[in-house]
Formats: structure tokens, sequence, C-alpha cells
């Protein structure tokens, strides 16, 4: 016990990684929704066949959008939760541009009854930033 009184920026470095990583763990159980990246995204789609559900608006999703994503707005989502009742069990990848709005959709979504509601993490961006495609209307 002596190190922390000689190394106090060591011990609360120390106790400061041990919360994140507790926090990381249980992120999940308090969100009720998965965090996952481009890469588990694919995975989910191709292995699972998840729904991709990007929830950005119209003219965004014209802009361009991830191949098979199916469009439902956030602002309408709770009033046509019903469509979506068929993938109640099996996985849904929610997305926006960045993850804010996709964070309260999936949230919805698994207040909703929904059991495995996977969140992409840095939305769009991200989904760019790793080099997969884009279809765009028109």
């Amino acid at each position: 016990m002596d190190w922390i009184r000689e190394y106090p920026w060591v011990a609360l470095a120390a106790l400061a990684l041990a919360a994140w990583a507790l926090m990381s763990r249980f992120r999940e159980r308090l969100l009720g929704f998965r965090e996952v990246g481009p890469a588990e995204a694919v995975r989910l789609i191709n292995d699972e066949d998840a729904l991709v559900l990007d929830v950005r608006t119209a003219g965004e999703f014209a802009a361009g959008h991830v191949p098979g994503a199916r469009h439902l707005p956030l602002d309408r989502l709770p009033e046509r939760l019903e469509e979506l009742a068929p993938w109640r069990e099996r996985p849904v990848v929610v997305f926006c541009r960045s993850g804010q709005r996709a964070a309260r959709a999936a949230a919805l979504l698994q207040r909703a009854g929904f059991r495995r509601v996977h969140k992409l993490a840095g939305g769009l961006l991200a989904w760019e930033e790793a080099g997969l495609p884009l279809r765009r209307a028109g």
C-alpha cells in the first residue's frame, strides 16, 4: 500500500482502467443492445440473415446506404414497429450516420421485445471507412 502514496497517479490510472473495463463489460446489459463494428455487422448479415435497418432520413438514405438495408426513419419507427415483428427473435443491425439515432432506435427495439439488437458502432461513417460498399438511389 505504500506504493499508492508514492505513485498516486499510477493508482488512479489503475482504478480508472478497472472502472472502464467493468463498464464495458456491463454496457450491453445496461443498454439492452450490443454495439458491433462493420466486420461483425457483415458477419451477422451474411451468416445470420440479419435485418439491416437504416434509421436516417429519406435524403440521407438516397445519398447512399448499406446494400439490402431497409429504410425506416427514426421518427416513424414507433408507429411502424409491427412491420418488423418477424425479426423479434432474429438479429437486427441498426445504423444511422454516426450512431446517435441508431442508439435511440436500438433502445426502442429492445424495449419492444426484440431480442438480438445490434447497433453499428460509428454508423455509416464507420461502414464507409472500412471500405464496404454503398448503394445509391437512382
